[in-house]
């Protein structure tokens, strides 16, 4: 998928292919992708949320005190679209900046391009630190923002390909860190 390089790029369509791209997206996601858009009012982006579910291109799902739209039923917000919402945030901050975004692999949860330089965003939970730093060795060319639960993990995740570290909390604030902590 393109990058958001201009408001009117962010329409009905465009959000559709988000929801086909990325399978479950917050619905906080996609009005936090509208409104930094701008020139989007807020009706107009009630209007598109809403046309995506009447439509048929995305199902409303509630968990909790979110809201999801999934491209179709059985979609969860847990496990591996879990670890891809966590980072979908990340590329909401750079949206603007990115050339093409893409859901990827089990290790890397989104791939984006900026400047024609290849960066993935991947989720390490607890734990997972060891295997992480073996999947960035293997990476190649590519430069890693890595969002983790806790900065405790920061230490733990060793390599020369990290751009830098993220947490995400609940309501989709990312906070950086650089490799030092």
């Amino acid at each position: 998928m393109n990058g958001v390089l201009h408001s009117s790029q962010v329409d009905l369509e465009y959000c559709y292919a988000l929801i086909k791209e990325y399978s479950i997206l917050d619905m906080a996601q996609l009005y936090s992708l509208m409104k930094n858009a701008g020139q989007l009012s807020r009706l107009r982006r009630h209007y598109i949320a809403k046309s995506l579910c009447a439509r048929g291109f995305a199902l409303k799902i509630e968990k909790g005190d979110r809201s999801y739209l999934a491209k179709g039923p059985g979609l969860s917000p847990a496990g591996k679209h879990k670890a891809q919402i966590i980072c979908y945030w990340v590329l909401l901050d750079y949206i603007c900046r990115v050339d093409k975004h893409h859901a990827k692999g089990t290790f890397s949860r989104i791939s984006m391009e900026i400047d024609g330089r290849d960066y993935d965003v991947v989720y390490v939970q607890k734990g997972q630190e060891r295997l992480c730093n073996a999947n960035m060795k293997s990476g190649g060319d590519v430069r890693y923002f890595v969002v983790v639960d806790d900065v405790s993990q920061i230490p733990l995740i060793k390599g020369d390909k990290i751009h830098t570290f993220a947490t995400v909390s609940e309501a989709g604030k990312v906070d950086y860190y650089s490799q030092g902590g």
